[in-house]
């Protein structure tokens, strides 16, 4: 008689989120009774009194609304367009728009199944079938789907080559609509459309070695997996022997807070020789610890320094915990899969990665 309302926690992390069922819970005979009994006066009151209840108690709803209506706590289902008879003494209502939305996914800087580094964002189309699903299984439907939406499209988009999304982009588009809609269809939601931006290769594929670029391997890509395979072995690197003990020292001093980040990261950065390929400005922030760094490299050497406003001019900035910063410098933690992991957030120039990777095979 009763639908059970509940929520599912939504989170801010980029991660799918698992379908599972609960026995609804009926209330007891007394409590029915009860609900009953005043929803009998309520209807009783409404016509002893009108017209003047009617203008309290009848709602009108537009066609593009829906409202769904809680008595004494309880669902009891969706109401409109139109009049609507809500009883604002028992019932609590809440307004659902069901017309078409839409909403973008960033552009996402991601490795294809064949190596290259791309860029590509996505314009996604929903609209709501069941209202009574969506308030009673979600709690903020649009975080949600925006969450979920940009999680399949990089999911889906690194199996995939370069020339595969440039040549077949409608199978593509047809692929990441078709699995966000096999998880919201059960919360009331209907993926319509989703439609690609155009893919920006940033980095174009390796043509030796089968596909399997020397990137990959040198961040600690298996040989034979693709990088989404990789991406599954997330959280289970085996610790590998440290060749360097005062690095691995270092390190340990200064997650231990016996030495400070900066110098830490100063004394490993400082013995290196660089490339052009890691020339540029970084910007590094330890979001637990909130720190922030400013590593710079160029002909002349590396300089490091404390950071304490945010900055626009570095080519790329990284975050990341101190642990996993930790785990990248003992050689522990592959960036590429930290990286696959959401557990290092980039935002500019993807490539300057490599320092992270040369820093780890010091």
């Amino acid at each position: 008689m009763y639908a059970k309302y509940r929520h599912i926690p939504t989170s801010e992390c980029d991660i799918d989120i698992e379908a599972y069922e609960e026995k609804p819970i009926e209330p007891s005979l007394p409590l029915r009774l009860f609900s009953h009994l005043i929803t009998l006066v309520s209807y009783t009151v409404f016509i002893c009194l009108l017209p003047v209840t009617y203008w309290i108690c009848v709602r009108k709803v537009q066609n593009s609304e829906r409202i769904i209506i809680f008595r004494l706590g309880a669902l009891i289902g969706s109401r409109g367009p139109g009049r609507v008879l809500v009883f604002p003494w028992i019932d609590r209502t809440q307004t659902v728009d069901v017309s078409n939305s839409a909403f973008s996914v960033p552009p996402q800087q991601l490795i294809t199944h064949d190596g290259g580094i791309i860029e590509v964002g996505a314009e996604v189309q929903y609209a709501i079938t069941d209202c009574v699903a969506l308030v009673r299984e979600v709690a903020e439907h649009q975080e949600m789907i925006r969450s979920l939406s940009k999680t399949v499209l990089v999911r889906l988009t690194i199996k995939r080559t370069i020339q595969e999304l440039q040549k077949e982009k409608h199978s593509c588009e047809e692929a990441v609509m078709a699995e966000i809609n096999s998880q919201v269809r059960k919360w009331g939601l209907d993926i319509r459309n989703v439609c690609f931006s155009d893919v920006k290769v940033l980095k174009a594929p390796e043509k030796e070695g089968g596909g399997i670029p020397p990137l990959l391997a040198s961040l600690g890509k298996k040989e034979g997996l693709s990088p989404a395979e990789f991406a599954k072995y997330i959280y289970s690197v085996e610790n590998k022997d440290q060749a360097d003990l005062d690095l691995q020292g270092m390190v340990e001093s200064a997650e231990q807070g016996k030495t400070t980040w900066l110098l830490c990261l100063s004394s490993i950065i400082g013995g290196e020789t660089f490339t052009p390929d890691n020339f540029g400005t970084y910007s590094i922030d330890l979001t637990d610890l909130n720190l922030k760094f400013i590593v710079e490299i160029d002909e002349s050497g590396c300089r490091c320094k404390n950071s304490e406003v945010d900055t626009d001019e570095s080519d790329v900035c990284i975050a990341m915990t101190s642990s996993d910063l930790a785990g990248i410098l003992k050689g522990s933690l592959p960036p590429l899969q930290a990286y696959l992991a959401n557990r290092i957030n980039v935002s500019g120039d993807v490539r300057k990665l490599m320092l992270l990777e040369k820093l780890g095979n010091k």
